[in-house]
């Protein structure tokens, strides 16, 4: 029996060194494995084929050298490597890290620079200061020189951060105060001007100084000229300090009227009308230094027509210096717009339309922008024939029933006229009257007619024959004849249904039913 015991530990064969990190501005410092010369790397006496099998591993301990915390700061790591073996035998071996805080405060805002002013120093600025690893406090101390007057001196300021590791920051401002400065005018200087009529109001001027209290004196003076409205004013302000700084501002007004009164309203332009003219604008005026009224005038000439004339409109507005502002409108009213109407469809008896065709047929509607009465007239020979609504085409002469087009032609008072159209739809509503006879003879032979007896047939006699003519007579209002149909029933002699006697020379009695029908479709029995 053969024992083998691995009793030795493994070795390590590469080993990072110790190193040395400065923290960022977010006192965060980077010191993964990767960046601190990586893993070590080790082999066992029994498994030097098979390092693999060997296990790495480390635990770190963190020392503060300065600062708020382990996280902060300065500080030690200290990180320490174990490799074992499969059989538990274990090397251990420390690597130090040192994180080194190096970086100073930094002021948060713009340092104060060194300046001269012509009086008191202003507030010292209050600065605070931001560390990459702690919280840290600005220190001010001032100290102030005195000059040869009470706005002549020096001030020295002084601010110190430092942090927990001993970083620090400064910063020095020095101020130089000396009055060289007369006062200044707070409003907007008041300017020569001319002006038409009243001067304004003087303004209220007050001035500062950068070093003492100033009041503003004021005086005015003023010349006049040759008329109320004609003078000159002239003005003086003047502010000085305790110093004797003087500052001092003249305002000269000229005013002299030479304006003309203007119209309040909007001026009515000259205009071409249709028709009637619109009532005059009421127009107001203004004047710089009176008060004015408007004078009104209005003329009109006639013109060829009711609806043509041209009307003249004059305002004139006059001040009491002289000045006149006017203003003409003419106003030219010509009609030259036609009528417009509508003619509807009208359906007319033909009876109506052939006996009196002159009329105005149905509703004709006449509009016009002036005239309340328009002319209304029509040429019915002139009417013309659109279509004929007969049962065969024939002439419309020889039907009652066909459309008509006629034309209108609407004149206002002016001449001016349009032409409109209107469908006339000529109806046939009556049926033909059937007027006889009402009983005739004809021979038994002439009455076969080889088998047929059509009803158009018409039998006519001379006078002296014992035989009557058998006309069809009828009467229609409107139309011609288009059709006659007949049914003949046997009452003494021949048969029912048959168109004839049985033999030649027979006599026999019909009655015969005749359907008459004229050409616009209507029948009559």
């Amino acid at each position: 029996t053969i024992m083998v015991y691995d009793s030795l530990a493994p070795e390590f064969v590469y080993f990072p060194g110790d190193t040395t990190i400065e923290v960022n501005s977010f006192c965060d410092a980077n010191y993964i494995v990767e960046v601190t010369g990586g893993e070590p790397t080790a082999q066992d006496n029994c498994d030097i084929c098979f390092d693999q099998n060997l296990e790495i591993s480390y635990v770190e301990t963190t020392s503060v050298d300065c600062g708020e915390d382990a996280a902060s700061g300065s500080r030690t790591v200290t990180r320490t490597w174990t490799v074992t073996d499969q059989c538990g035998n274990a090397t251990s071996r420390d690597q130090i890290i040192t994180i080194e805080d190096n970086q100073a405060p930094s002021f948060n805002e713009t340092l104060p620079g060194d300046m001269t002013l012509e009086c008191a120093a202003d507030d010292a600025a209050v600065l605070t200061a931001s560390d990459n690893c702690s919280d840290v406090e600005v220190i001010f101390t001032a100290d102030t020189l005195a000059g040869d007057c009470p706005n002549r001196y020096t001030v020295t300021r002084n601010w110190y951060v430092e942090d927990a590791c001993g970083n620090s920051n400064s910063h020095q401002q020095i101020i130089t105060v000396i009055d060289e400065t007369a006062p200044i005018f707070n409003e907007e200087l008041p300017q020569n001007m001319t002006l038409d009529c009243a001067h304004p109001e003087a303004a209220v001027l007050t001035a500062y100084d950068n070093c003492t209290d100033v009041t503003v004196e004021f005086e005015e003076a003023i010349e006049a000229g040759d008329c109320p409205n004609s003078y000159t004013v002239t003005r003086i302000w003047t502010a000085a300090d305790l110093c004797g700084h003087v500052t001092s501002h003249t305002q000269v007004i000229t005013v002299i009227d030479e304006t003309a009164p203007i119209f309040n309203e909007e001026l009515p332009q000259d205009m071409t009308l249709d028709c009637a003219h619109p009532e005059a604008a009421v127009l107001t005026a203004y004047d710089n230094c009176t008060d004015v009224t408007v004078e009104f005038e209005e003329a009109i000439e006639a013109g060829d027509c009711p609806n043509s004339y041209t009307v003249t409109r004059i305002w004139t507005a006059a001040d009491l210096c002289g000045h006149v502002t006017s203003h003409t409108q003419v106003i030219m009213v010509i009609d030259e717009t036609a009528p417009t109407g509508i003619a509807h469809t009208v359906f007319v008896d033909c009876a109506e339309y052939r006996d009196f065709p002159d009329q105005l047929f149905g509703d004709v509607e006449a509009m016009d922008n002036c005239d309340d009465d328009v002319t209304i007239t029509w040429d019915v020979d002139a009417d013309s024939l659109l279509e004929v609504n007969a049962e065969i085409n024939v002439p419309a002469s020889s039907t009652g029933c066909y459309t008509i087009l006629r034309t209108y032609t609407l004149t206002d008072d002016c001449g001016n006229s349009t032409d409109i159209e209107q469908i006339i739809e000529v109806e046939d509503n009556t049926a033909p009257i059937y007027m006889g006879p009402g009983e005739i003879s004809i021979p038994a032979a002439q009455y076969d007619v080889e088998g047929a007896y059509p009803p158009d047939v018409i039998w006519a006699y001379p006078l002296d024959s014992e035989w009557d003519s058998f006309p069809i007579g009828y009467i229609d209002d409107c139309s011609g004849f288009f059709t006659c149909t007949a049914e003949d029933y046997p009452i003494s002699g021949g048969c029912a249904n048959q168109p004839h006697p049985m033999y030649n020379g027979a006599s026999a009695t019909y009655l015969r039913v005749l359907t008459i029908t004229d050409l616009c479709g209507n029948s009559s029995t």
